[in-house]
């Protein structure tokens, strides 16, 4: 299972790409893209199980 941190985690990452888009500066994204590619790499993690998961378990 993944945990509560990483899920914070990847959330943030994701919000911060949002941001970035929204305030025209896309090219910082790939550099969370890499990061997040790190926390899968690290933690086995994969985003679409973690939001399934956070989705049912953590409400």
């Amino acid at each position: 299972r993944p945990t509560i941190a990483a899920l914070y985690a990847i959330e943030i990452i994701n919000d911060l790409k949002n941001l970035l888009y929204k305030n025209d500066l896309s090219d910082h994204v790939s550099k969370l893209d890499k990061e997040i590619r790190n926390f899968e790499k690290i933690g086995h993690i994969h985003i679409e199980q973690n939001l399934r998961y956070k989705s049912t378990n953590c409400l």
